[in-house]
């Protein structure tokens, strides 16, 4: 009853709070993270749009000093200031849920949901209650919510977990993928200080950049999913050193400590913490955006995660390591079948993976051959679109 009382009282606030029609509101991750695609149109908008008012929403103070001192705008989400902007705010923008930012306000104001990568594993229905649904059929009539996707066709895919919201469809690239192109943009401002640091540091190894990106399991436990004992973490990292390679490993979002996840796991952190400690393996914490590291890897590894989409934007050779395909196409299901659209080769175990490792670092350039065509065909059937922020920008302004 509580929650009703409050979606009531921002009603009330919002009839007498008058709207800024050049102010925006950005959140991300439940509040706790600045990353992905709010962050990058967040920075976009500030630099390019000076019209635009800008406006970071926050749960974390650590979020909130990091934004303030790249000289941006911030406030935690139930401060006065907080609440007044988000009131204030013709659009709210969020690559998640609307609890980015503020749910209650967020769910009865014009808002866009950028999300926060294309879905290769599908997503049960979202539900609301009966009242919620009165609720919000009610107040949808005076509000423009949008959601972004790159592409009308496969759009659905998204649409479907949102049966009784009334989406419009904006199609665009996703903002995050200013760091896959290779273009004008000067991206050293859209990278914190450490990405910055890690960016350089990988560079300059002179050795190939392996990036291993899965998905999120059930179970918590994504990265290498099937069981696997210390010994054969060594034998890996010495193909590593003795191929010049560099495995660069980040869990997913729900897998660390500071996402607050309810099913979050402490034996990946174990394996997290193997992994550290031998050479050839890089691990990336919580902060670090995926796109700002993943665009200077030259050869991905993954399984059903988005990461795969985004990496199709550089043509760069990716490995499909799934140990538990049959059981993943089952539940939660694929939209896409891995063995239909053949972008690379799709692996179940560790000494198969080192396998490809040794055949990637023999010759590069013979590796990428192989699966080129068919990366390039499957960029094209999801992609209509190459930019990123323009036809966002065009709703914005609309």
């Amino acid at each position: 009853m509580l929650k009703y009382l409050i979606y009531l009282l921002v009603i009330i606030l919002k009839l007498f709070i008058p709207t800024d029609k050049n102010l925006i509101v950005f959140g991300h991750r439940a509040g706790r993270r600045f990353g992905d695609n709010s962050r990058s149109l967040f920075i976009y908008i500030n630099r390019k749009i000076k019209k635009k008012k800008c406006v970071w929403i926050t749960k974390s103070n650590k979020v909130l000093s990091s934004v303030k001192k790249l000289g941006y705008k911030s406030y935690y989400y139930n401060s006065l200031a907080g609440l007044y902007f988000s009131l204030r705010a013709k659009w709210h923008i969020f690559d998640c849920t609307e609890g980015d930012i503020n749910e209650p306000i967020t769910k009865l104001s014009n808002n866009i949901n950028l999300w926060h990568g294309i879905l290769f594993k599908k997503l049960k229905k979202n539900k609301n209650n009966n009242l919620t649904k009165i609720i919000f059929r009610f107040t949808n009539l005076f509000l423009e919510k949008y959601i972004v996707y790159p592409n009308r066709i496969y759009s659905k895919h998204l649409l479907n977990h949102f049966p009784k919201e009334k989406f419009k469809l904006i199609v665009s690239n996703s903002p995050r993928n200013i760091f896959m192109y290779n273009n004008n943009e000067d991206l050293e401002h859209f990278k914190t200080l450490k990405e910055k640091k890690i960016f350089n540091h990988l560079k300059s190894s002179k050795k190939k950049i392996i990036g291993y990106f899965p998905t999120w399991r059930f179970n918590g436990m994504e990265i290498f999913p099937q069981k696997i004992d210390y010994f054969e973490f060594k034998k890996l990292s010495e193909i590593l050193v003795k191929n010049k390679l560099i495995l660069v490993i980040k869990k997913h979002p729900n897998s660390f400590i500071e996402d607050k996840h309810r099913l979050y796991n402490k034996d990946l952190e174990k394996i997290y913490r193997q992994l550290s400690k031998l050479k050839g393996f890089y691990l990336l914490d919580y902060n670090i955006d995926l796109n700002s590291i993943m665009c200077c890897c030259d050869l991905l590894i993954s399984d059903y995660s988005g990461a795969i989409f985004d990496f199709l934007i550089t043509k760069r050779p990716i490995i499909i390591y799934a140990p538990d395909l049959e059981d993943y196409s089952k539940y939660p299901g694929l939209n896409f079948d891995l063995k239909k659209i053949k972008i690379g080769p799709i692996i179940k175990s560790v000494n198969e993976l080192a396998r490809e490792l040794k055949k990637f670092s023999k010759s590069e350039k013979l590796y990428k051959k192989k699966y080129e065509k068919n990366i390039l065909l499957f960029k094209n059937r999801i992609f209509t679109y190459d930019n990123y922020f323009e036809n966002i920008i065009k709703k914005l302004d609309s």
